[in-house]
């Protein structure tokens, strides 16, 4: 019979269990915050079924834009291939395993793992970039989209992927040396730790990650501005107290809008692709979808519903670690040798997880739209100006359901146009109409008369 512990030792005990206990309770709280962010999303409007692209797109603009995308899907696919060939080669192939195995046995624990988590970063990185090289230089270069040379195109390649890979490394080294330090408390601490840096991520983006990717400047007086602050005005936005311009034409023709960023470091940020070739009421109703992020707080929505997916993935690879630590297939859940699985189960599960992100994005995107209808109230040049950047950037009015339920991050553009027509409707006290055909019916539209982009 072993003796008691003593008396002295005991408190010890009692304040770890107890510490032990909190942290379970603060990672569930996180969880329920998440759920909850996302549950109280504000919500566009139902949407009824749109009437086909021609409505608003020339013939000859649709089989660009096909011949432009079709490609596209293919690297999709090819992309999702070579994620779990890179996770199996990783979790599952002997020379996978060999490699591993060989960095634990001349590192430091946590340093073999954040060589093998930040490795896999990287390597993922490297086995996708022929697919993102021809999709990104290659076919957007012939397509017009592209406005960089090899070596920029190169250097921001690597500028975009260096912080994944970073954080990929410290993640790993970090939750290693947890494990080892604290076997039985480690995925709580993590957890958390793993949360507060989601929101330190997208409270720091526009201080940090952004300058890797553009230049930006204050947009210079005129019609511009003028129009984009009284959309400013009208939301009584007062933490966004200037919208910036990114240099985005040193590499790309694309026109696109961005707000990033929690509280102090909220940005507004538009491609001065789209300063430049939009009309000032466009442009506004473009800041007006991004103030509309602002008002339904939707960087921090993401941010809570990102904690909680963080936390959720914790837990459950430290049950997978458990297990395969019972089963005899590694020493302990700190097993440095396991680094490989750990990376492999994050690159499927962050896959996995892709189709739930974009249904979320999807949603708010929606609810901005709306948002942007109802500051604005101008649904003519919001409907221009949507059909004039799906036109400049090549974009599907209707892509494959496949890759919209997958990689969707907006609605489709044919729903994006219907939302101007339930807009109208509604202010006029109406329900949207259907045809003979149970379609909703719309307004007159014509097809616009530009282009279709050439090959160079």
């Amino acid at each position: 019979m072993s003796a008691p512990a003593p008396a002295s030792s005991r408190p010890r005990v009692d304040r770890w269990r107890l510490a032990h206990r909190v942290g379970h309770v603060a990672a569930a709280l996180v969880v329920v915050a998440g759920v909850v962010a996302v549950a109280t999303q504000p919500t566009a409007p139902p949407i009824p079924e749109p009437p086909p692209p021609e409505t608003w797109f020339a013939a000859d603009h649709l089989a660009a834009v096909e011949a432009y995308q079709a490609p596209r899907d293919l690297v999709v696919i090819g992309g999702v291939l070579v994620r779990l060939g890179v996770a199996a080669a990783l979790a599952l192939s002997p020379p996978g395993r060999a490699l591993v195995a060989a960095l634990a046995a001349r590192l430091r624990p946590w340093v073999a793992a954040a060589a093998v988590l930040g490795g896999a970063a990287v390597a993922l990185d490297v086995a996708l970039l022929p697919l993102s090289f021809w999709s990104g230089f290659v076919h957007d270069g012939a397509w017009g989209l592209r406005a960089q040379g090899l070596g920029g195109w190169l250097r921001d390649w690597a500028l975009s992927g260096a912080p994944t890979w970073v954080g990929a490394a410290l993640a790993g080294g970090a939750g290693f040396a947890l494990a080892r330090r604290l076997p039985r408390g480690w995925p709580p601490l993590l957890a958390l730790l793993g949360a507060a840096a989601v929101g330190l991520v997208a409270t720091a983006y526009p201080l940090v990650i952004q300058p890797l990717e553009h230049r930006t400047a204050p947009l210079e007086d005129g019609p511009v501005r003028d129009a984009v602050d009284d959309v400013v005005a009208a939301a009584e936005a007062e933490e966004i107290d200037e919208v910036l311009v990114a240099d985005a034409s040193r590499r790309t023709t694309r026109q696109n809008a961005l707000v990033s960023g929690i509280g102090a470091t909220r940005q507004i940020v538009l491609y001065d692709t789209l300063v430049e070739e939009r009309a000032p009421e466009e442009v506004a109703s473009v800041v007006a979808h991004e103030v509309a992020h602002h008002q339904h707080r939707d960087i921090e929505r993401g941010a809570l519903a990102g904690a909680a997916a963080v936390v959720v993935g914790v837990y459950a690879l430290a049950g997978v670690l458990a297990w395969r630590t019972r089963a005899g297939h590694q020493a302990t859940p700190a097993d440095p040798r396991a680094a490989g699985v750990v990376a492999g189960l994050v690159i499927v599960a962050l896959l996995v997880a892709t189709p739930v992100e974009s249904a979320m994005s999807r949603r708010m995107e929606a609810a901005a739209d709306w948002g942007a209808l109802e500051l604005t109230e101008d649904p003519e040049a919001f409907e221009r100006v949507k059909v004039e950047v799906a036109q400049a950037n090549l974009g599907r009015p209707e892509p494959p359901a496949w890759r919209h339920l997958w990689w969707g991050t907006h609605p489709m553009r044919t729903e994006r146009l219907m939302l101007a027509e339930v807009w109208r409707e509604q202010r006029a006290g109406e329900e949207p109409r259907e045809d003979e055909a149970g379609r909703s019916s719309t307004v007159g539209r014509v097809a616009t008369g530009h282009e279709a982009p050439r090959r160079r």
